[in-house]
């Protein structure tokens, strides 16, 4: 850190780059990408905390989050919470996953998104906030889905 001389003490002048310190375009945007991935894990985490407190039960740890919301069962459990009268468990595909552990992605389990999304808009939740189905099925825009759990 650089230091400004002043009669009383020394205090750090934040804010001030030393020749020495200064970084490349290319290690500026580096940090930049960096800072956004650490950002996007912490957000991660955070939308896992708050949708096991609302499902009551363990999710995937945040390195296999994404991927386990694919196939939508979270997302439809997390419906049923917030709209119990727009989604019921009978209407979750493959509830206990069994299939898609079994098989992988079926069609079908874009039924779950779309039931998330329908819940969101029962809610009130502006539309500019939705992902599409393809975001979550697909894995187009995840950060998307994330910032938008519901």
């Amino acid at each position: 850190m650089y230091y400004e001389e002043n009669t009383s003490a020394l205090r750090p002048r934040y804010g001030s780059i030393v020749d020495d310190e200064r970084l490349s375009a290319e290690e500026m945007d580096e940090r930049r990408r960096q800072n956004i991935a650490y950002e996007y894990l912490c957000h991660l985490e955070e939308a896992k905390q708050w949708m096991e407190a609302c499902l009551e039960e363990e999710l995937p740890p945040p390195t296999e989050l994404e991927e386990g919301l694919r196939n939508g069962v979270y997302l439809g459990k997390l419906a049923t919470f917030f709209a119990p009268k727009m989604v019921s468990e009978k209407k979750i595909y493959d509830r206990d996953q069994a299939r898609y552990k079994r098989t992988g992605l079926h069609f079908r389990h874009t039924d779950n998104t779309v039931q998330w999304l329908r819940a969101m808009e029962s809610v009130g939740l502006p539309k500019i906030f939705y992902p599409e189905t393809t975001d979550v099925y697909d894995r187009k825009n995840m950060p998307r889905v994330i910032y938008c759990p519901g």
